[in-house]
């Protein structure tokens, strides 16, 4: 065994197993079959370079078929990535098989590369692409930064994409649901992938040693390894079940109208689909009846209140309600809502007979299930902290 890598071999190993088993023990409510078949892809490809070096030390390397070497499996990171972030963000949108495409093609090439030179790289942690290899093809390190460049441009649009969406959904938005560790995981994967591609091109006029460019390599994909592995083993679906139907008609076929009765629903909406290109803008009227039934019955402080559950009580679609919010009242749903539950809480400071609430419970009582997301918005819209407001009110 490798007394340098022989202890970072075993953790990259304990860390997929552990991952693995947290994928497959997560409750059912939590399960995604397109999503968890894509964890456990992505899993299996980061175990290719962990293998590698004890097949070497084994002497079992040169025994095996040219084809199940897979020197380059770690190219196939970023069409992963760009996959599972896809289907995280829009569970309600099938993938497409244009979609699929390139990570297939990318391993018939990655099967096939043994047989055109190279042959299976140094053995260590850098696992395939390795420290510089005198015979390596030529075309190897302008595809790895090719396509390192082009999926973090698209993953990053797809999460840029994510974060409007959700402020159009939901009106609660965690770190969970932003995805803002993959923001991390993003910078991570393209800053590692183009320090080693980059390396692998130059590193024959680098002052420095073949131990110390698999040490570079090596350290390079443990990490990548460690930060998908914890990333896929801890991220939950952002969108409930109830939510995944996104794509189709969600107007509720026995709406649970709680607002108005349905023989108050104006009769374009009962009989007419509602086009989310509708030309004109909605009426005064439109916008201040939505506003008063939100406002009336304090819907606002549901912590778990959706653009959807919200659509169900007023017997209409989320599709209306949107457009009536973002056209009439020229906010999403993240910030009328949580606007609403801000001068609510404001309301509570304010008041003599809740001097004796604590902070939290106030936050509580207005729709927060968070004291930190309370205090940032708090700050946001009244420009102070909520003790600073109660003091000001006393």
């Amino acid at each position: 065994m490798f007394p340098d890598t022989k202890y970072a071999i075993v953790a990259g190993l304990a860390i997929l197993v552990f991952s693995a088993l947290i994928i497959l023990t997560r409750p059912s409510q939590e399960k995604r079959p397109v999503l968890d078949f894509l964890a456990f892809v992505w899993l299996f490809t980061m175990l290719r370079p962990l293998v590698q070096p004890l097949l070497v030390n084994a002497g079992l390397i040169e025994h095996l078929p040219r084809f199940l070497l897979l020197p380059a499996i770690p190219l196939i990171y970023g069409p992963l990535f760009y996959l599972f972030i896809r289907k995280l963000t829009r569970p309600d949108v099938r993938l497409r098989m244009i979609e699929w495409l390139p990570p297939a093609l990318l391993f018939v090439v990655i099967a096939l590369i043994p047989y055109f030179g190279g042959g299976p790289p140094a053995p260590g942690l850098s696992g395939p692409p390795g420290p510089p290899a005198p015979r390596g093809p030529g075309f190897m390190p302008f595809l790895d930064v090719g396509m390192t460049v082009l999926y973090s441009a698209l993953i990053f649009i797809l999460l840029r994409k994510h974060n409007r969406r959700i402020a159009e959904k939901l009106s609660q938005i965690n770190e969970m649901k932003s995805l803002r560790s993959a923001y991390v995981l993003l910078a991570l994967f393209l800053f590692i992938n183009l320090f080693l591609a980059i390396h692998r091109t130059t590193g024959t006029i680098w002052p420095s040693g073949p131990e110390l460019n698999q040490e570079l390599h090596g350290s390079g994909f443990l990490l990548l390894i460690v930060s998908f592995s914890l990333f896929l083993a801890r991220q939950r679906p952002v969108y409930s079940e109830s939510d995944d139907s996104g794509g189709t008609d969600d107007r509720p076929t026995e709406p649970e109208n709680l607002i108005f009765q349905n023989d108050q629903i104006p009769a374009r909406e009962a009989n007419l689909e509602w086009k989310e290109d509708v030309p004109e803008g909605p009426s005064d009227q439109e916008v201040q009846e939505l506003r008063n039934s939100i406002e009336s019955q304090r819907l606002y402080l549901d912590s778990d209140l959706t653009l959807e559950s919200l659509a169900r009580m007023l017997g209409r679609s989320r599709h209306q309600v949107s457009f009536l919010l973002n056209q009439g009242i020229n906010q999403n749903f993240y910030r009328y809502i949580n606007g609403l539950r801000v001068e609510h809480a404001s309301e509570l400071l304010a008041d003599p007979g809740y001097s004796n609430w604590p902070v939290i419970r106030v936050a509580l009582e207005s729709g927060f299930s968070s004291k930190a997301t309370f205090n940032r918005l708090f700050k946001e819209y009244k420009g102070g902290t909520p003790m600073e407001w109660r003091r000001k009110a006393s």
